[in-house]
């Protein structure tokens, strides 16, 4: 009896038991890789993107600074514009 022959029965049934593991581990990832790329979820992944690239939350902050700023420069232009008028000194009387 060849000792060797022997003990490689347990050897081979462990290589069998990666050879299953390995393909059971790649069934999965090719399963995920299926799924990621099926044109509903493309479609889905497209559509969340685009709300978050068009989401306005971030630049309400924003937003509300520039019209701050662009109301407060227009108050400041029409004091100054009012500050210039002349006022025509002969449409008052000045009684004496």
């Amino acid at each position: 009896m060849n000792h060797r022959y022997d003990s490689s029965a347990p050897q081979m049934a462990a290589i069998e038991s990666d050879i299953v593991r390995t393909r059971a581990s790649l069934d999965r990832k090719l399963h995920e890789i299926e799924r990621r790329l099926a044109p509903d979820h493309v479609k889905a992944e497209l559509k969340q993107a685009l709300k978050r690239r068009l989401d306005p939350d971030p630049y309400f902050g924003w937003i509300a600074t520039g019209l701050v700023a662009v109301g407060g420069w227009m108050a400041v232009r029409g004091a100054r514009r009012h500050r210039e008028v002349e006022f025509p000194v002969g449409d008052y009387s000045i009684p004496t």
